[in-house]
């Protein structure tokens, strides 16, 4: 076995485990914004009786995509 290293193993993966975590948070980030952009041309694409069907009106919509809720307040715990 040839190391190309003269750290242990152990502290490679510290050094690279945030670049991992930043890599994934920069992806998830990435997914969401996308998730939320497609959730928002559908539901701009539905007619009023339908979104009066699910709880939402039209003025909602930007902020259900964002948020996947209706509830603007804090929820109690």
């Amino acid at each position: 076995m040839i190391k190309t290293s003269c750290e242990p193993a152990f502290v490679q993966k510290r050094i690279a485990s945030p670049f991992l975590r930043l890599a994934l948070a920069m992806l998830a980030r990435m997914a969401r914004g996308w998730r939320s952009r497609r959730d928002r041309r559908h539901l701009e694409a539905m007619p009023d009786f339908m979104l009066r069907d699910i709880g939402i009106s039209r003025s909602d919509i930007d902020y259900v995509a964002a948020h996947g809720d209706t509830r603007r307040t804090a929820p109690d715990f």
